[in-house]
């Protein structure tokens, strides 16, 4: 019969009918309207807006419910914004934090708040610049939790002291897709004596 592709094959309206019900699917999960797909996440349509930024460093500080420890912490944003691509887009900052915890000890960390950022199990070299002195490498590793929008730099010490007298601090970072992006930081403010 001229309805079937090949022998017991189904007629050609059908296979029409599945190719439609397959490029519907993809249209409403990945056309043109990305509302649609932000809405059926669960996520919030509306884009937030973004905190004006601010060069002062911030502080603060927790107890640890394991071992009633106090948590310090050191943070600021970025002084430059970035743009991923899809599906990471929009502008954003990088946010870099100093803490002291009284379990994991001290960490200098690293994250944004969408993108991926490149890192193997076994750590990676990331580029980090005090001021107009030579980059220096650092290795940097992923977090407990294999989150990618995080990273933790080793060396906290020589972090620490090589901050204390910068004025810029500059963190190249590589993302996934996305290649090498630097983050510059306002570091003339910082005050280690609240770590």
């Amino acid at each position: 019969m001229a309805t079937d592709f090949g022998k017991g094959g189904a007629p050609w309206w059908m296979w029409a009918l599945m190719l439609i019900a397959v490029v519907m699917a993809f249209n409403s999960r990945f056309g043109d309207k990305p509302d649609q797909a932000v809405r059926s996440s669960g996520v919030a349509a509306v884009a937030e807006q973004p905190e004006p930024y601010s060069p002062a460093w911030r502080y603060g500080s927790e107890v640890d419910a394991m071992s009633s420890g106090q948590v310090s912490s050191a943070w600021m944003e970025s002084r430059n914004e970035i743009s991923f691509g899809f599906p990471y887009e929009g502008l954003q900052r990088g946010s870099l934090q100093l803490r002291k915890h009284p379990r994991y000890g001290t960490d200098v960390i690293f994250f944004v708040q969408k993108g991926q950022i490149n890192l193997r199990y076994d750590g990676i070299i990331v580029l980090v610049r005090f001021d107009d002195g030579p980059a220096m490498q650092f290795t940097a590793f992923e977090s407990g939790d294999h989150d990618r929008t995080t990273m933790f730099i080793r060396g906290y010490k020589r972090f620490s002291e090589k901050l204390r007298s910068a004025s810029v601090v500059k963190i190249e970072v590589p993302f996934y897709r996305d290649g090498n992006r630097v983050f510059e930081f306002d570091a003339s403010s910082f005050n280690d004596s609240w770590l």
